[in-house]
């Protein structure tokens, strides 16, 4: 399957795959994804993010909290229902 995702076809990309630079994004986000659990292997989050120093974290939860309020979306209300 991975092998016809990142293969091109006879005209370019195949019709129903993201552009090249999408498939190059979503390599990277996989990459950094398995060296972040590699490297946590032996620990625990909280033992790391413990470890780091204030500073780091307020940016990081400020650089997140900046992404919520600007991402795209509509504004449909959420409704869950467990059955």
């Amino acid at each position: 399957m991975i092998g016809r995702m990142l293969t091109p076809s006879g005209h370019g990309l195949h019709p129903t795959m993201a552009s090249r630079g999408d498939v190059a994004w979503v390599l990277a986000i996989m990459a950094a994804l398995v060296i972040g659990h590699w490297r946590l292997r032996n620990t625990t989050l909280e033992h790391v993010v413990a470890r780091t120093p204030a500073w780091v974290r307020a940016g990081c939860l400020a650089f997140m909290m900046i992404c919520l309020v600007f991402a795209p979306g509509e504004d449909r209300a959420f409704i869950y229902f467990q059955f």
